[in-house]
């Protein structure tokens, strides 16, 4: 702009020139006005116009005949005209430059723009005067502001949300408190009365008798199993997260000696060494614990039982991939969107016991630590499960 300012003033008593310059200015995308040494606009362009509402016969001269367009600062207070750009850079002879201001039109209309005022000395400003460039920023200014909007709509939500989490927790533990305790103590007074009647008077009950009790004894011990199940999905869900580095191998094979030892059938184990993940050990043990488990489970009725982990190509950098696989009795793929639902089952518990929370708290374990969990299975095929987790911590929100 400054090359500008001196070549319109060197050139200023040249023929044409004044033609010339103005055909540029008109050309530009910016408002242009010039005002003269004092303080008037003399000359403006039709992008200028635009801006401002007005004509350059109405916005010029030492009289506008439209005066009462003005600007203010950009928070919307007044802005006395010894602080416009033009005043300054007149009176200070020093460039005025980026200040973002409110013009309001004759029309009381408003446009958000950005001005450069470049002092220039001239015969025909009859002294130094300014050119003045505006630049108008109000769509962006618009954009700028419905982003913030949304950011602090955005904000609130999230504040929302965060205290409805942490209602939705803290009831969640209550509720666990209440299965922990309340529900327990009247299962241990039915099982143990049930017990002692079994003991003391088994002999002098009828064979009906006995079978009731025998199922109430039944029914109390399953409903324990299910209190406990519903203890575990809660501990998954609410436990703090302490990541290291896991070895989810050695839980593996740690995870086996138990089910080993109580196995009727022999087992071929296959436990790829050295499987590594970003985790919390507690979590990732649930995790193990529940997918061989429910492997060696369902490939009880197989006569050559093979149960694999091994870990396999991810197609995110960012992951690590293992699946555990079984020849079991595998399931009905249809089904398979069930199989991470509490309480959900695809067999009779009369064949496989057990209460359908196994795979929601490894669903839960997984989610919590950002990763994914696909199966897939065939009846009589056995099935596979695919657990993808990040290579490093990530800052995870909390499922319920």
């Amino acid at each position: 702009m400054m090359d500008m300012t001196n070549k319109i003033a060197a050139d200023d008593a040249r023929p044409n020139t004044a033609l010339r310059y103005r055909d540029i200015v008109e050309a530009m995308a910016e408002g242009v006005v010039v005002y003269n040494h004092e303080l008037s606009a003399i000359l403006c362009n039709k992008a200028a116009e635009d801006i401002l509402g007005g004509s350059e016969a109405q916005l010029c001269g030492p009289i506008p005949l439209d005066p009462t367009w003005h600007l203010l600062a950009i928070d919307g207070s007044h802005l006395a005209r010894e602080e416009y750009p033009s005043t300054v850079a007149i009176r200070s002879g020093l460039p005025c430059l980026a200040r973002h201001l409110v013009v309001i039109r004759s029309d009381g209309s408003k446009r958000n723009v950005s001005i450069n005022a470049m002092p220039m000395e001239s015969a025909s400003l009859g002294g130094l005067g300014a050119l003045v460039t505006i630049t108008d920023r109000t769509n962006e200014f618009e954009a700028a502001t419905a982003l913030q909007s949304l950011a602090l709509t955005l904000k609130d939500e999230v504040q929302q949300r965060t205290e409805e989490r942490e209602e939705a927790i803290s009831e969640l533990k209550a509720f666990s408190r209440s299965i922990s305790h309340d529900l327990r103590a009247p299962l241990r007074a039915i099982d143990g009365f049930a017990q002692l009647l079994n003991e003391r008077h088994g002999s002098e009950l009828s064979v009906e008798a006995q079978r009731h009790l025998d199922r109430v004894l039944l029914s109390a011990k399953r409903m324990n199993t299910i209190i406990d199940d519903l203890l575990l999905l809660s501990q998954v869900t609410q436990a703090d997260l302490l990541f290291t580095e896991v070895d989810i191998s050695n839980i593996a094979w740690h995870v086996i000696e138990p089910l080993n030892a109580k196995t009727t059938h022999h087992v071929d184990w296959q436990i790829e060494r050295g499987i590594m993940v970003y985790g919390d050990t507690s979590l990732l043990t649930v995790l193990i614990e529940n997918l061989l488990g429910n492997a060696w489970k369902y490939s009880a009725k197989s006569s050559d039982v093979r149960i694999s982990l091994r870990a396999v190509e991810s197609a995110n950098s960012e992951s690590i991939t293992f699946v555990v696989e079984d020849n079991g009795v595998g399931f009905d793929q249809r089904y398979v969107g069930q199989l991470f639902s509490p309480f959900r089952r695809l067999h009779a518990e009369s064949e496989f016991p057990g209460s359908g929370i196994g795979l929601a708290a490894v669903k839960r374990v997984v989610s919590r630590h950002g990763g994914t969990v696909r199966a897939e299975g065939k009846i009589g095929q056995g099935a596979k499960f695919w657990v993808s987790l990040p290579r490093l911590a990530k800052h995870l929100t909390l499922p319920l």
